[in-house]
């Protein structure tokens, strides 16, 4: 099922979904966190009714100045609306700190304090989503230009975001969770953050992602990548998808190397921050796609 993404208030955006019959939906972090409001409860309540495989999702912010130190604290209000309203994934990235931080370099975990201390913030997140019955969602994120070289970020190849799920469901089964619960730990992938990596794009494509990471996909976010409109070098993400074929991602083959690659049907999410962008992406998606549909 496709859905939208999009920065914009809560219950506008559970309003639209309704009204545009959206298969899933995924609430932005700058709108929604605390107790949810009486209206936001009644607008879920009654997506829910309406459209009873419908997929709820938010989006967790960043953790600030991870390289301090990860805790799990700095996003309780975020978890408690997640589990207020019995969400059905928290979406995170993983922290935006040179991979050296926490992997050693034959790939195992690094055995330093900071390292076993952000695994246990993730074990912390991961296990309270589990209990209200959700899943968790690591995100990729990508290398800019400006990373020195010879450096990369956490989670910007596909062999890391699956190590890390691989290691979180190992502590989720030491903390007596079943092998059904921890599956519910996995990977959303942005196919917009993998195609702009200056690093990494140059060793793995989109469909290279998809065939490693597909047995681990529970979410995806898709957007098309522009030039950027003053000339300068480089993309800007999370732009409108005004074609099928192109110019930059071409989603007929993306979503067929998708269908290939993933062990089942997932929900799309169009991360595109303008709403009527994303709605005209949704419908140039749905009427060209054969493997995306409605509720």
């Amino acid at each position: 099922a496709g859905g939208v993404d999009a920065n914009a208030p809560k219950e506008h955006l559970l309003e639209v979904a309704i009204r545009e019959r959206l298969g899933v939906l995924q609430f932005h972090y700058s709108h929604s966190k605390g107790e949810p409001s009486e209206r936001t409860r009644a607008l879920v309540q009654e997506y829910r009714a309406k459209y009873p495989e419908g997929f709820l999702s938010l989006h967790l912010p960043n953790f600030a100045n991870p390289e301090q130190g990860i805790d799990a604290s700095q996003f309780d209000d975020w978890m408690h609306f997640a589990e207020a309203l019995k969400l059905d994934d928290v979406t995170s990235h993983l922290p935006k700190v040179p991979a050296r931080m926490l992997y050693q370099p034959d790939g195992s975990f690094q055995e330093t304090g900071w390292a076993r201390g952000c695994l246990e913030a993730y074990r912390q997140l991961a296990a309270r989503t589990l209990r209200w019955g959700g899943q968790i969602s690591f995100e990729n994120i990508y290398n800019k230009v400006v990373v020195p070289e010879g450096e990369e970020f956490v989670s910007t190849k596909p062999w890391q975001l699956i190590r890390f799920v691989e290691k979180i469901r190992s502590l989720l089964r030491e903390d007596g969770f079943t092998e059904e619960e921890v599956r519910r730990v996995g990977i959303i992938f942005d196919q917009g953050h993998a195609f702009v990596d200056a690093i990494v794009s140059k060793q793995h494509g989109l469909a290279d992602w998809l065939t490693q990471v597909g047995p681990y996909l529970q979410l995806l976010h898709i957007h098309q990548v522009t030039p950027r409109p003053d000339g300068r070098p480089g993309t800007k993400n999370h732009r409108e998808i005004t074609a099928f074929y192109g110019p930059r991602v071409n989603f007929d083959g993306f979503l067929a190397a998708l269908q290939d690659s993933a062990p089942r049907s997932l929900p799309l999410l169009l991360e595109i921050r303008n709403e009527d962008e994303a709605l005209r992406s949704y419908r140039v998606l749905l009427e060209h796609s054969r493997i995306l549909r409605a509720v």
